[in-house]
């Protein structure tokens, strides 16, 4: 632990902090850090999309992978741009275009809706159903290839416990915990003090 994070975890020590669960979230937001640096990269993506020969990028995938699998917070199955937008966290008109785009490329087809005629339908293609589940093969094939370095124990494990920390971070925001918004307010105050343009503070102090 390097000077700086001693003394950040010595004041939050201070204010109750438990300061052993406070190292664990250090280490914890080392490797989280790290781990979102690699998933922007996409570098299994990447190497999927190129070992297989599937000449789209990234950004198509992901829509194919919306469209194919429904995702928990999303309970239609019908799908159309809109869910598309949903799953992804897009904006609407960015999912129209790269439906249009997937349209010429044939892996996706449009039809109107069973439930409501004056709404439009996407759905993969046979060539979109054949690329999706070569990317998948290859993904399952990868990981699989890195688990069988595990006991089956550290996998029993793992599985769960993965589960568990990632649902938090889905819901983590709608967690309304007083203890919380305390260490938070006095956070926020501390800062403030500090920002340039505050009572006493300069911009070299900030």
């Amino acid at each position: 632990m390097g000077d700086k994070d001693g003394a950040l975890v010595a004041q939050l020590v201070d204010q109750g902090i438990q300061r052993d669960l406070l190292e664990d979230a250090l280490e914890l937001d080392g490797v989280m850090l790290a781990w979102r640096i690699k998933l922007r990269r996409r570098k299994l993506g990447q190497r999927a999309l190129r070992e297989i020969g599937l000449p789209i990028d990234l950004s198509h995938l992901d829509v194919l992978m919306a469209i194919h699998s429904p995702i928990a917070r999303c309970d239609t199955d019908e799908v159309m741009v809109s869910t598309i937008a949903s799953r992804l966290y897009i904006d609407p008109s960015r999912a129209s275009r790269m439906v249009t785009e997937l349209l010429r490329m044939g892996l996706v087809e449009r039809s109107v809706s069973q439930r409501d005629a004056r709404r439009s339908v996407v759905t993969l293609s046979e060539a979109g159903e054949a690329a999706v589940a070569a990317v998948r093969k290859f993904k399952y094939i990868v990981l699989s290839d890195f688990l069988s370095g595990w006991t089956r124990e550290e996998i029993d494990t793992f599985k769960p416990l993965f589960q568990r920390f990632s649902h938090w971070t889905e819901v983590e925001d709608e967690i309304e915990d007083p203890a919380i918004q305390a260490y938070t307010d006095r956070v926020r105050t501390e800062l403030q003090a500090k920002l340039p343009g505050a009572g006493g503070a300069s911009g070299a102090e900030a």
